[in-house]
This record gives structure tokens, C-alpha cells and sequence, in this order.
């Protein structure tokens, strides 16, 4: 034991050998990011060296004369350095340890995410290449909300009448997309999922209790929700699956035996002919009274639009109306001269799809027509090969001047009062030629239409199944066609008749 004074003490605590291994060890721990415990452990380690240093003999801190220090043996000092090095040598071995465990993980994270990538991209392009492949494919859209027997009844025909048809799962798939968010209807599709491309359902389940143009009252709402769900359904067809053409049934409907193979061969019509904008299944005046049964390969051009069962190409909707879709009475809006554009439909003499009786007065239009009309529709029952039919004989240059003919040229013209007197003399039934009827206004054509049992409605200003001013009908053996006084020279239609 020996006195230092304070400048020993000074001189001690700056000697390099010791602070300079201090302050390597320091940095170095501070280099390593890994190991930030250890820098906890070196600093009281630190503390101790000083403190072992210095004199526990201390006495009046305040007068440094009387500070006592012990001698620190040299030999002390060497196992300090030693020990010093030893654990720089650790820290160097951990700090590579370390480096080697960050750059595994990185490897590892990079391969995860090479992996994750692949396996992304395969993913995507699955579903590229099914998106892709869809886009010369008809997908058959099915409407349905809350009536679960009846979209079951639906599902059902149509899966079997595909099954039926000269066409597979691969040319028509089934959507089903439902509103409603009932259940029960929910269980009765999930039933066919395994022969259902998709089954989609509306999200928006909001009430609509306001217009663009006011309140809505509360038996109005369903024709809201209606519009809603067929603009989002829509979309899903066209813009998520990227179909090239669509039918759109709803759930109430039945559907002939030869549904399928009709819409295929007038599709190849629709995508031709850019004077149709819709094929349709439905015939407005398809009664027993009105058709001619022996024709079911009978097609025909209508401006009016029929619904019910109905095929529209992805360009309309994607170029036209997707756009402009309005809040409620879609069917109508479609029938205006502003989506019409003076296109017309195509219909058969005998509907491909009828009402479900025990079902479709329970709709959102609570049987609207539904008792005179609708459900007196016929089915066809004699299916038709498409496949053979001309369907060139359809486009508008060749039909119209067909048309044309048979109802002003080859149509034995007469008043409607000659016809009520001789529609049943023998002279008549012995000649089988059409019958053509003028009407000079609405109020004649009403008249008219009560009498045959015609739908008597005009949408604006066109008559149910009305082509160039003229219904056409099959009435006790023959053609009837009531038409308007301007004949050929009719142009437009009068929108004021409603």
C-alpha cells in the first residue's frame, strides 16, 4: 500500500493502454446491434476496474490531500488487459455470428417472398387465363331474392335442360346472384353449387328511401332494389368475369326444352346484325288463342323489349348503358328512344319461357297482367335444330323486305267492322290468306287489341310485340296483322300513345 497523490491519480486515469481498450470495446459494442445486453454488463465491469483502482480508504472527499489510493499490482493490471482482449475476441466472434444469423433470415425472408411471389403470379394467372377464356362464352345470369322454392324449381330446369341441349357447362355456366339476403333462398342455391359457375350475392342491403327526384314511398322500393341489384349483377358478369354475353332469367320462370340451342343460334345473329340490341325468350302475346303452334321455329324482329328471359352482348352494357343504369323500372327504361335507338329485338312465336304459376305472382309487381296475360303464356314443347336454321333470314335488309310484303302485298286488307262480319263465313275459312287490319289511331288500336285478347299497354309509344307500327298474330288459323295508316310510309312511333 502506498499514497498517490492527485496527480498520480490524473495521470492513471488517462493512461492509454486503458482508455484506449475502453473506447474500442465501447464502439464496437455499440457497432453491434444484436448484442446491446452485453453493453450493460461491460459498463459495470467498466465501474468496477475504476473503482478497484481507487483507494477505499477515502476520507475527506472535499480535500484532496487527504484522498488515499491503493497501488494497483501490475500483474492486475496485465489480467485486465488480457481479460479485455478475450472479450473483444467474443464480441468479434458474436458480431460475425450474428451477421451470418441476419443474412440467413434475409435469404430466407427472400425466398419466402420469391415463393410467395410464384405462387401469386400462378394464382393471378389462373384467374386471368379463366377471365380470359370466358370471353367468348354466354353465361346465364339468374335473378333471385327471397322466394327459395322457386329458384330451386328454376336451378333445377335449367341444369337439366342444358344437360339436354347440344351445349355443356362450358357454354352456358350459371351465375346466381342473389338480393334479399334471405337465407332459405341461400340454401336452396347452395343445393347446386357444384353445377353452378358462381354463386355472387348483392352487398348492398340498405333500404331506398329517396330518389333523385324525392322521397320513395314504401310499395315503390322493391322496383329500386330491383334496379340496383341488376346493375351490380351486371357488372359481375361483364366487368369482374369479363363474359362476352349474358341471358338473364329470374326465378320465377320455366324454361322450354330447347332454351339453350335457340339463344346459341341467335347469338350468332345479335353479333352480326348492329340494328338488334337483345334476344328475348318471350313471347308478350304468346297465348294459346294468339300462336301458331305448328311454327316453332318461328323467330321474329320486335321493337319492342320483352324481357323475361333475355340476351344482351358485353358491348351494350359496357359502352351503353352500364353508365346510365337508372334507380327503378329498368324493363321500361330500356324500351325509351334513348337506349332503343331504333333497335329491335328478336322473339319467337312460341316463348322458350313461361310463368311458374304456384310462384310468380308472389314478385316484387304482385302479378301485375298476371292473370289475363302472363300466366295464359305457352311453353314450347316441340324443340327445334337450331343448329340448322338460317339465321340470315332474321338480319333486317332480308326480313323487312320479307315482311313488308306479306303485310301490305300478300295480306288480304279489310275494315275491322268487314272482318267481325265475315270472320266466320265459309268464304273466309276456304281462304287461308292473312288479314290486314289498319288502325288509324291509339283509340282504334285498343279496340282492336281488346277483341283478340292483345296486351293493350304501350311503352313509349310502342305496342307489345309491335315491329314497324305492326302487331303480328295468329288468330282462328290465320295471320293477322293490325297495322298503321301510314303503311310503308311509317317512320317513327308516337310517343304520346302510352
Amino acid at each position: 500500500m502506498y499514497s498517490m497523490s492527485i496527480d498520480d491519480h490524473s495521470n492513471y486515469q488517462n493512461s492509454p493502454s486503458i482508455r484506449s481498450l475502453c473506447l474500442n470495446i465501447i464502439k464496437r459494442l455499440f457497432r453491434s446491434k444484436l448484442i446491446f445486453v452485453l453493453i450493460t454488463v461491460f459498463f459495470i465491469l467498466f465501474i468496477y476496474i475504476n473503482t478497484t483502482a481507487i483507494s477505499s480508504n477515502q476520507t475527506d472527499f472535499d480535500d484532496p490531500n487527504n484522498i488515499q489510493y491503493e497501488e494497483l499490482p501490475n500483474n492486475n493490471l496485465k489480467e485486465i488487459e488480457n481479460r479485455i482482449v478475450k472479450l473483444e475476441n467474443s464480441l468479434d466472434e458474436l458480431n460475425k455470428n450474428a451477421i451470418l444469423l441476419k443474412n440467413e433470415i434475409k435469404s430466407r425472408h427472400k425466398k419466402k417472398d420469391k415463393n410467395q411471389f410464384v405462387k401469386n403470379n400462378e394464382k393471378k394467372s389462373t384467374q386471368i387465363k379463366k377471365i380470359d377464356l370466358n370471353f367468348d362464352k354466354t353465361v346465364v345470369l339468374v335473378m333471385a331474392c327471397n322466394r327459395p322454392e322457386s329458384v330451386e324449381n328454376h336451378l333445377k330446369q335449367l341444369i337439366e335442360k342444358r344437360a339436354s341441349s347440344n351445349y355443356n357447362s362450358k357454354n352456358f355456366p350459371i351465375i346466381v346472384s342473389q338480393d334479399c339476403n334471405h337465407q332459405e333462398t341461400a340454401n336452396s342455391i347452395n343445393k347446386f353449387s357444384n353445377d353452378l359457375y358462381a354463386i355472387i350475392k348483392q352487398p348492398d342491403q340498405a333500404d331506398i328511401t329517396h330518389s333523385k327526384t324525392g322521397p320513395i314511398s314504401l310499395h315503390m322500393r322493391g322496383y329500386f332494389k330491383i334496379s340496383r341489384h341488376y346493375k351490380w349483377a351486371l357488372d359481375q358478369v361483364f366487368v369482374k368475369y369479363n363474359f362476352s354475353s349474358v341471358i338473364i332469367t329470374e326465378d320465377d320462370l320455366n324454361i322450354a326444352i330447347d332454351f339453350f340451342d335457340y339463344f346459341k343460334s341467335m347469338l350468332t345473329i345479335l353479333e352480326k346484325d348492329k340494328s338488334l340490341y337483345c334476344v328475348s325468350a318471350w313471347n308478350d302475346n304468346g297465348k294459346e288463342s294468339l300462336i301458331d303452334n305448328s311454327r316453332s321455329e318461328l323467330v321474329h324482329r320486335t321493337d319492342f323489349f320483352p324481357g323475361l328471359g333475355w340476351m344482351m352482348l358485353r358491348s351494350l352494357w359496357v359502352d351503353e348503358l352500364r353508365q346510365k343504369w337508372p334507380q327503378a323500372f329498368w324493363d321500361d327504361w330500356l324500351r325509351e328512344p334513348d337506349q332503343r335507338k331504333e333497335r329491335s329485338c328478336l322473339r319467337p312465336e312460341i316463348s322458350r319461357t313461361d310463368m311458374a304459376i304456384q310462384y310468380a305472382k308472389k314478385g316484387v309487381s304482385m302479378g301485375q297482367f298476371f292473370d289475363n296475360y302472363l300466366k295464359l303464356i305457352v311453353l314450347n314443347k316441340n324443340p327445334v335444330d337450331w343448329l340448322g336454321f338460317d339465321v340470315s333470314t332474321l338480319q333486317k335488309e332480308k326480313y323487312d323486305s320479307k315482311f313488308l310484303t306479306d303485310v301490305y302485298d300478300n295480306s288480304l286488307e279489310m275494315s275491322f267492322v268487314d272482318y267481325l262480319r265475315i270472320s266466320n263465313s265459309t268464304d273466309l275459312s276456304n281462304n287461308k290468306k292473312s288479314i290486314l287490319i289498319i288502325y288509324k289511331d291509339k283509340n282504334d288500336f285498343l279496340k282492336y287489341a281488346k277483341y283478340f285478347g292483345i296486351m293493350k299497354d304501350f311503352k313509349s309509344g310502342v305496342a307489345r310485340t309491335a315491329y314497324l307500327g305492326v302487331v303480328r298474330i295468329f288468330f282462328k288459323t290465320r295471320v293477322i296483322y293490325i297495322a298503321p295508316k301510314e303503311k310503308r310510309n311509317w317512320s317513327k312511333y308516337d310517343l304520346s300513345y302510352k
